[in-house]
């Protein structure tokens, strides 16, 4: 049996961006998150920032993982796409529940 991590939202109020997630099955360690700007909305086409949350992320159960963004905007039009685990270093029972797109709050 392998641990699940589930990406279930990501999304701005305009100034802090909020990643919400769940740990399934089994407790992990700790596991990076990273931002990527994306040209075609599904393509991991420039990572912008990583940010690990710290010693209890990995813990069963759903997380929020706020914070504010600390990159430099592109000069392309591009969307937001937040990825937990975003190398696979957590081996999991689904890899492809690990990304979403922005969404405005």
């Amino acid at each position: 049996r392998l641990p699940e991590i589930a990406l279930t939202s990501f999304a701005s109020d305009g100034g802090q961006l909020a990643i919400h997630y769940t740990v399934s099955q089994l407790e992990t360690a700790s596991f990076p998150v990273a931002l990527y700007a994306s040209y075609d909305g599904v393509s991991r086409d420039v990572l912008l920032q990583t940010v690990v949350a710290g010693p209890d992320m990995g813990t069963l159960g759903d997380h929020a993982l706020n914070f504010t963004p600390a990159f430099a905007d592109l000069a392309e039009d591009y969307s937001l796409l937040a990825v937990v685990d975003p190398t696979d270093e957590i081996a999991e029972s689904d890899e492809t529940n690990n990304q979403a797109g922005m969404t405005e709050k």
